[in-house]
């Protein structure tokens, strides 16, 4: 697996001017003042897409039978994508997050710390259900068919949201009550469910991407 991570981190360095763009927009977002949730999620989703990459590389003149021939098994690939995307990923994370925290200051005067870091931890928990679609999709459909499908189902996520927002315009009283009831409860029990479900889509996630890499025929 040291190799495969090797060869991710060679790749990713490939990419040093485009990760000095994402840190000049992210300072410029915390000395004008600008929404810095906007910032914590810009930089995270952007490095896990440009992590993910990875494996349009990976992908290229069939370069994967030529990798499934290294000392590493099939899972071991699997498993170091999502090692490799989460690190990149979560380490853009914490910049941005200590960076808010740090010379943020709407969050000391306005948000505040305690809620600065809910709201992060929500985007964190965001990312990593991104990350846990797009790699099974990537592995599965390849680099050019992996990006149609990927634009489709995020797509379809918002289509579905829309449409849950029509239909609870329409919803019955008993059904407004509850969901009031529901948005009442206290920050922290959101940013729970929410890490809840973003840990039980990866393990899922995990678990696909790796059944689909041990059947995929190169």
């Amino acid at each position: 697996m040291k190799g495969l991570w090797i060869k991710d981190w060679r790749l990713l360095m490939q990419q040093k001017m485009f990760f000095l763009i994402v840190a000049g927009i992210s300072v410029f977002c915390v000395l004008s003042g600008q929404d810095l949730l906007f910032m914590v999620s810009y930089s995270s989703f952007l490095v896990v897409s440009v992590a993910v990459s990875t494996m349009s590389y990976d992908d290229t003149a069939n370069g994967l039978a030529y990798i499934f021939t290294w000392p590493a098994s099939r899972k071991q690939y699997v498993l170091e994508k999502y090692l490799f995307a989460g690190c990149a990923a979560g380490a853009a994370w914490a910049l941005a997050v200590a960076a808010g925290a740090i010379f943020g200051k709407s969050v000391h005067s306005e948000t505040g710390i305690l809620d600065w870091l809910l709201q992060s931890l929500m985007i964190l928990a965001m990312m990593i259900i991104t990350l846990s679609v797009m790699i099974p999709i990537k592995l599965k459909f390849g680099a050019e068919k992996g990006r149609i499908v990927t634009f489709v189902v995020i797509f379809a996520m918002f289509g579905a949201l829309g449409l849950v927002q029509t239909l609870y315009s329409g919803a019955l009283p008993q059904v407004e009550t509850a969901v009031h009831a529901l948005a009442a409860l206290p920050p922290w029990t959101w940013t729970v469910f929410t890490a809840v479900f973003a840990a039980a889509v990866l393990i899922g996630s995990v678990c696909i991407s790796i059944r689909i890499a041990e059947k995929k025929e190169l």
